[in-house]
């Protein structure tokens, strides 16, 4: 709109598919006490709708804001779960029966995913150099599951008491040599889980006796890059380092608190863009 206003919309769709296996065994000198399984898996889809705008507010300068709305991604999901426990003595005791699908207790569901809100600003210097920032809000406590049941209002109260609003901050930088661009950026994401998350299963809409969890912080992404721009190809070039702390429970326990297992993850990725202009 006269070349000081940019508006734009996108119309995404996710596709849902997740498989998990997992296996807690507890032992003492002379072998296994119990073992419990499980399998899960989920399908589905979703949708979501995303608007946005860019503005210029002074006619000759090259200084940009950005606003944007996310909506909620509504889920529609199917879950197949199972679980099996087995006792010193070898005997088993499994969810299957003759009224599953093959074996399996099968649950839909409908999931909300919390509202995010985006600002930005950006300044070009002439046509050398250029700088943005970025913030982004989403409050993960405002996730819910759409069922009228009991077991979605429990996972709902899940939300409130162990999830809370993440933030999350990108600047990044470009410097353009005539054909060539050197390309930083840095993101900073908090953590989604609040500080004394836990597992609850008992809330589970599933057959679910993995006791497991983990509690991710916040991370810290580095970016580099380079660039190539001729006028009918360009290559890019780019580097990101990944640094998050994250807590490992192999069950919690209400009486007992224990320790959870400190886990740093450190994430290297390398990638390559050719692309050509018709």
């Amino acid at each position: 709109i006269s070349d000081r206003i940019y508006l734009g919309a996108t119309l995404g769709v996710s596709m849902v598919d997740y498989n998990r296996y997992s296996e807690y065994r507890e032992a003492d000198a002379i072998g296994d006490i119990y073992i419990l399984e499980n399998d899960r898996y989920i399908k589905g889809a979703g949708f979501d709708i995303k608007l946005g705008a860019i503005f210029r507010p002074f006619k000759y300068s090259p200084f940009k804001i950005g606003v944007s709305v996310h909506t909620p991604t509504w889920y529609n999901l199917t879950e197949y779960s199972s679980a099996t426990i087995t006792d010193p003595y070898g005997k088993s005791y499994c969810t299957t029966s003759s009224d599953l699908y093959n074996g399996m207790f099968v649950v839909d569901s409908r999931l909300r995913t919390p509202w995010r809100f985006n600002a930005s600003m950006a300044y070009t210097f002439g046509s050398n150099f250029a700088l943005d920032a970025e913030y982004e809000y989403a409050d993960y406590t405002k996730s819910r599951f759409l069922g009228r049941d009991a077991v979605s209002k429990a996972q709902n109260e899940e939300f409130v008491c162990n999830m809370k609003a993440q933030h999350t901050v990108r600047v990044g930088a470009e410097i353009n040599a005539e054909k060539f661009a050197v390309r930083a950026g840095y993101n900073y994401i908090t953590a989604p889980f609040a500080n004394d998350a836990y597992k609850y299963i008992y809330n589970a809409s599933v057959a679910d006796t993995s006791t497991d969890y983990i509690n991710r912080f916040g991370k810290n992404i580095v970016t580099v890059g380079l660039g190539w721009r001729d006028a009918l190809f360009y290559l890019d070039f780019a580097y990101k380092l990944e640094l998050q702390k994250s807590e490992f429970y192999p069950f919690y326990d209400m009486d007992y608190p224990n320790p959870g297992a400190t886990v740093n993850s450190v994430n290297h990725s390398v990638v390559a863009t050719i692309g050509m202009r018709i």
